[in-house]
């Protein structure tokens, strides 16, 4: 019986490794499935600043482009600006130019009015 004896303790001995090392695969499949949940979310995270960063990419090339059109733009109206301005001073010198043949014109008719009057009483004489 002592053999069997044996056997018994050996068995129970075999039974709680057996135990133990299910204990560990049980907490080991745990972990990885844990892990697994873990790379998952870092793969939603990824994708995820992934769409971000395209997304940012796609705002910077907007704003460079909408940048270059404004700078167009105001270089266009620059132009037109100094362009006005320039018109303006022509027609500031143009206005002067009409005021004084106006004046010039005023005074013509004041001489001819003038000129007539004394024909008239050359005339009569």
């Amino acid at each position: 019986m002592d053999l069997f004896a044996q056997m018994a303790a050996k068995i129970a001995q075999l039974e709680t490794e057996l135990e133990e090392t299910e204990a560990r695969a049980e907490s080991a499949e745990e972990q990885v499935k844990s892990l697994e949940e873990e790379v998952n979310m870092v793969g939603i995270n990824l994708r995820s600043l992934e769409n971000s960063e395209t997304q940012a990419s796609k705002r910077e090339q907007d704003y460079d482009e909408k940048i270059k059109s404004l700078e167009n733009e105001y270089g266009e109206i620059k132009d037109t600006s100094n362009f006005i301005q320039m018109s303006a001073s022509v027609d500031e010198g143009s206005i002067s130019l009409l005021e004084e043949l106006e004046n010039a014109k005023d005074e013509y008719e004041k001489v001819k009015q003038e000129l007539e009057n004394t024909m008239n009483e050359l005339s009569e004489m």
